[in-house]
């Protein structure tokens, strides 16, 4: 059996058939409510709002329905038309920011990248293709700057090693070596955007 609980609260076990799942949970009932318990305390760190608040570029913002689409980090605040329409304005502005990293990538390393591309993805915040083509979360825009640049020298670096090999690892600390204290970072935001309700319903919606 398999049992593991999201970030939600979610938990979800994996059992043969016939298996007394029942008596296992029981079993379980301590560990699965320090899950649960562990993800809240990470979400509380991000501050007030951190479940109800949109996640965008580091910092909690108000989304607000409007007659147009517009972003002042200022404020913090968001303006939309449809959630159609904020998916595509959170889209143009991913997409001008990886672009201008991954070109100051190509030019320190002079390997081009192939296709890229943004989808709203469930599980990873990034991938690379045998090809070189660069598949990009959605959620990244919800990052601070310098781990979307982190996510960037990541996937970048498997157009020259596609594992996650000894060699691979060398090539990303060349290009940031903080990348372990990154790594740990992005755990952490995939709990906060998991919990945060208007980051679910976006990626739900058509």
């Amino acid at each position: 059996m398999t049992l593991r609980v999201r970030p939600g609260g979610e938990v979800i076990l994996t059992a043969p058939p016939g298996t007394n799942t029942e008596a296992f949970l029981t079993q379980q009932h301590a560990w699965i409510q320090g899950q649960r318990a562990r993800f809240k305390a990470i979400t509380r760190e991000f501050g007030e709002g951190a479940e109800e608040l949109f996640l965008y570029n580091g910092t909690l913002c108000h989304l607000i329905q409007s007659d147009r689409c517009s972003i002042s980090e200022e404020e913090p605040e968001i303006t939309y038309t449809s959630p159609k329409g904020l998916i595509s304005l959170l889209k143009q502005t991913l997409d001008r920011d990886l672009r201008e990293q991954i070109a100051r990538f190509e030019e320190k390393s002079g390997v081009p990248a192939g296709r890229v591309t943004i989808r709203r993805q469930k599980t990873k915040w990034g991938s690379c293709s045998s090809q070189g083509n660069l598949n990009f979360n959605l959620r990244c825009i919800a990052l601070p700057p310098e781990l979307r640049a982190y996510i960037v020298v990541h996937e970048c670096s498997h157009l020259q090693e596609l594992h996650h090999g000894p060699a691979f690892w060398k090539l990303v600390a060349e290009h940031y070596p903080a990348y372990r204290e990154a790594e740990a970072a992005l755990r952490r935001y995939w709990v906060v955007i998991e919990r945060n309700r208007p980051w679910q319903i976006l990626i739900g919606s058509k």
